[in-house]
């Protein structure tokens, strides 16, 4: 199993799905200040509960979440369920595998082509940056996101986050997306695979998961899109 759902984080939300969350949850979410934060907040953590209670066929309340060591949240009760979600603006995408770690990242495009340069310095390795450095500025934007949520993807992948250091988590230029140099731990590259996200919004997105013999031959990986929460 490997799935991905896109869903809108402006989904009316009621006392009902409230219910779902923990004493916990809810807790955090009213440390949140700014009423669009918290909604979105609200939203991803009971989006979460029912689309892995529908593919676990089992309720949503009683869900148990615990994080690893590096902060990355897994099933208590499914240990063998793998999740990740990551979310921009008022989208969230959110995959689930029982074939292996994953990762996944979306981003809508906001940051100033100015800006690129400084992050692309910081957080690419050279031979990236001379690639980048030279595109035509028509092409910049898309190439930018293209490396950068599959780097994102995979540091999530591996609960690791921006601490791994993205610069040390080198996409080859050529296409399809796939892994040059990771750090020696998560080696061989071999092991990983990378895949751009076709979706119906104007983002970019990328999903890392460690290799299976049931997915080598997946080469599109089809989003499921789910805006009600009534829906599932």
């Amino acid at each position: 199993m490997l799935k991905v759902y896109q869903l809108d984080l402006q989904a009316e939300i009621c006392a009902t799905h409230l219910a779902l969350l923990s004493i916990e949850e809810q807790s955090i979410i009213e440390k949140y200040r700014q009423p669009l934060l918290k909604q979105r907040q609200l939203a991803v953590r009971i989006w979460l509960r029912k689309i892995l209670a529908k593919q676990l066929m089992y309720s949503a309340k009683q869900l148990r979440f615990a994080k690893t060591d590096e902060g990355k949240p897994y099933l208590i009760d499914f240990p063998e369920i793998a999740f990740n979600l990551s979310h921009s603006d008022h989208i969230m995408l959110l995959a689930i595998s029982d074939i292996g770690e994953v990762g996944i990242d979306i981003e809508f495009p906001k940051l100033a082509p100015r800006n690129f340069a400084a992050i692309v310095n910081k957080c690419f390795s050279i031979s990236e940056q001379f690639y980048w450095q030279n595109l035509a500025e028509s092409e910049k934007i898309a190439e930018f996101y293209r490396f950068w949520t599959a780097k994102e993807a995979f540091v999530k992948a591996v609960g690791r986050g921006l601490a791994l250091g993205l610069e040390n988590c080198i996409i080859a230029i050529d296409k399809p997306l796939r892994f040059e140099q990771l750090p020696t731990i998560y080696k061989p590259v071999q092991q990983w695979r990378l895949w751009n996200l076709t979706l119906s919004i104007p983002a970019y997105a990328a999903l890392v998961i460690r290799d299976h013999p049931q997915i080598t031959l997946i080469n599109q990986i089809p989003i499921h899109i789910i805006d009600e929460f009534s829906s599932i």
